[in-house]
């Protein structure tokens, strides 16, 4: 009987935890806005970011340039099968690796330290961060503000403002993994202030404000519109039917041949 009773005690546990973790795990649609300023203009760009439990789709209103001719207007990570899926051009997407990323970035660096250079070598800066004690409301949201400093080494007043509200769990996966081979001037920024704050914290970023101590002013970066739980499609959280995959050494090939 005391047997029984323990079983029965240790399923029920079990089930109330395992709902607790799924309701605590956000899936469903973020939308928010992307602001940047060129000469006195602002643009914005509006991006949709669909979550599920093991997948997560970045999709912007402009195509971003990553490399000569290359465009992508969508991010795909997917961590059930460890990779990342690039949308691109012509009916396009380019799957490529965390480890290929890591080579890449190994390449590139080896690269740059072999180059000749008469310029001298510039003094490393690092971003710092630190919590202030302000909250606001943002568009319903309860936020805190994380101070980023010394994010330019051309004027020293400059700094972010980021106000991220709490428990917003999502499963970054690969994201969230160390990363190596990073260039010196993020490393520090990816692998440890994002890791702690973002991806190991539950916070999610709802305001972005950039100050230009030159000008006196604040420009807003990032902003939130919603973000709303729901079960998403599977269908936004795949490649799409007539999409052609290639890898990395296709697209390398390709863009070496000039097609």
């Amino acid at each position: 009987m005391k047997n029984r009773i323990s079983t029965s005690f240790v399923l029920t546990l079990a089930f109330v935890l395992i709902s607790q973790m799924a309701h605590a795990q956000f899936q469903g649609h973020i939308n928010m806005n992307i602001y940047s300023t060129d000469d006195g203009k602002t643009e914005t760009n509006e991006l949709n970011m669909y979550v599920t439990k093991d997948r997560i789709f970045i999709q912007g209103e402009d195509n971003v340039s990553f490399a000569d001719g290359v465009k992508s207007n969508g991010l795909l990570v997917r961590n059930d099968t460890k990779d990342f899926i690039l949308m691109m051009d012509k009916n396009e997407a380019l799957k490529i690796t965390k480890t290929e990323i890591e080579g890449l970035f190994s390449m590139i660096g080896m690269m740059g330290s072999m180059a000749p250079s008469s310029a001298p070598k510039e003094e490393k800066f690092e971003p710092n961060f630190r919590y202030s004690n302000k909250e606001r409301t943002i568009n319903g949201f309860k936020t805190s503000e994380l101070i980023i400093d010394n994010i330019s080494d051309n004027n020293e007043g400059d700094y972010l403002s980021v106000w991220l509200t709490p428990k917003v769990d999502i499963n970054w996966g690969m994201l969230a993994e160390p990363w190596k081979n990073l260039p010196s001037d993020v490393e520090s920024t990816v692998n440890g202030a994002f890791r702690q704050t973002i991806f190991g914290g539950n916070n999610f970023p709802i305001l972005i404000e950039a100050y230009d101590a030159e000008k006196g002013e604040t420009i807003k970066v990032l902003e939130v519109n919603s973000i709303k739980k729901s079960n998403v499609a599977q269908a936004k959280v795949d490649v799409p039917s007539g999409i052609t995959i290639v890898g990395l050494n296709q697209l390398m090939m390709k863009m070496m041949m000039g097609n």
